[in-house]
């Protein structure tokens, strides 16, 4: 036997040991899943939070009137209501909803400054209107502010107001 091929068996018989005990097994598989489609729903191609866009008008209280679109990001709003005593939850889509009513308001103390104590004023009791049936919710969370967008340009607005009493009158 050579010692050319001596060696050569050698080298591998010390080396294929040390390469076979460094090798890691190999990972489980995973599963297949199927993709999440609510939250591909919520974004569109770029990744951007979708947004629904509505044609409103709105009647401000000293009957002054402004039309235009309004972006909302959800599609749909979720409340609680009663009818005849009995508690439902609702589920809406901003598509099927034809009207918003403020029935009562609610002041809430926010802080006293100087003579003065700050209120803020949110609504209370409303009147949602679909085309087949009308639902009266306590509070309006989902639209306390929105931005309204026409020919005019864009403007925000807000279902609250701030507002100072004074105990002297």
């Amino acid at each position: 036997m050579s010692p050319k091929f001596f060696l050569n068996w050698l080298t591998v018989g010390l080396l294929l040991p040390s390469i076979l005990l460094s090798l890691d097994n190999p990972k489980e598989p995973t599963l297949p899943s199927l993709p999440n489609l609510t939250d591909s729903n919520d974004r569109d191609a770029r990744g951007e939070k979708r947004k629904v866009e509505k044609e409103v008008k709105i009647l401000l209280c000293d009957n002054r009137e402004i039309k235009g679109k309004w972006e909302y990001e959800k599609d749909e709003i979720h409340f609680s209501h009663n009818k005849n005593g009995i508690s439902y939850n609702k589920k809406l889509k901003l598509s099927e909803i034809t009207k918003v009513r403020i029935l009562t308001w609610e002041g809430k103390f926010l802080k006293k400054k100087n003579e003065e104590k700050l209120y803020k004023f949110l609504p209370r009791r409303v009147e949602i209107y679909t085309n087949n049936a009308v639902f009266q919710k306590e509070g309006l969370s989902e639209f306390l502010e929105f931005s309204i967008q026409n020919e005019n340009g864009s403007t925000k607005l807000y279902t609250y107001w701030i507002d100072a009493f004074s105990d002297s009158g």
